[in-house]
């Protein structure tokens, strides 16, 4: 038998397994797309409703202005002049905290532009009081991160669609897909600590996806490692 023939027969011999491999990693990056862009979108929308909401100090401030004023309307006319003068000072006062907010937010925005965050992501962790999971300090629901991650992780599939005899290109699917698979448990319970439950789900579906392309994978390795040694 040629070589070119048993080639054949072992990729052919392999194609389940290499079914499995590319199969869950397709899927699997499916999910961390649909699910990182659905937690963006919820990320944004609570930025949205938060800067539309007034602070507590304002509308504090504002209480306090008009009941200085309805007070002063009842004196006598020298009174409501002082009282006129102290609503304009309130208001003044108001001025400059709206002021010093809005100096604030912007160096919050310049912060959030430094560290490659949006100025409405800072205001949805504020807002809610939480933190967002970033697994060694990356932030996984950056656009670029999830283009990256899907893109690193199709090629695998393609090695593993092409190459089923590769050991060391199997060797380095199994790895990336159960550190994968272990960033995804981390991200079930952290949705489960969010009491998100759609995406807890969807995060152990991902999970155990990549966790099925790292065991195929292993297998792979040691059959092609079986059939190097018969070859020899």
């Amino acid at each position: 038998m040629s070589d070119a023939q048993h080639d054949s027969r072992s990729r052919t011999r392999g194609g389940p397994l290499r079914l499995i491999v590319v199969a869950a990693i397709v899927l699997s990056t499916a999910g961390f797309v649909v699910g990182t862009s659905i937690e963006r979108g919820q990320h944004e929308t609570h930025a949205a409703a938060a800067s539309g909401t007034a602070s507590p100090a304002t509308t504090a401030a504002a209480s306090e202005t008009t009941a200085t004023a309805h007070s002063e309307s009842g004196t006598t006319g020298e009174a409501a002049k002082s009282g006129e003068a102290a609503a304009k000072s309130v208001e003044a006062a108001a001025k400059s905290v709206e002021a010093a907010a809005k100096t604030g937010e912007a160096a919050a925005t310049g912060k959030a532009a430094t560290t490659g965050e949006s100025a409405a992501h800072l205001a949805a962790e504020s807002s809610t009081g939480h933190v967002e999971f970033r697994p060694f300090g990356v932030n996984i629901e950056a656009i670029p991160f999830i283009v990256l991650a899907a893109f690193a992780s199709l090629a695998l599939a393609g090695v593993a669609w092409v190459r089923p005899q590769w050991r060391t290109g199997l060797i380095l699917i199994a790895a990336a897909m159960a550190l994968f698979a272990v960033l995804d448990v981390r991200e079930v319970v952290h949705q489960s600590d969010e009491g998100r439950t759609g995406l807890e789900l969807l995060a152990a579906l991902v999970a155990a996806l990549h966790a099925a392309a790292a065991g195929a994978a292993l297998a792979l390795t040691g059959r092609a490692r079986d059939q190097n040694a018969a070859r020899a």
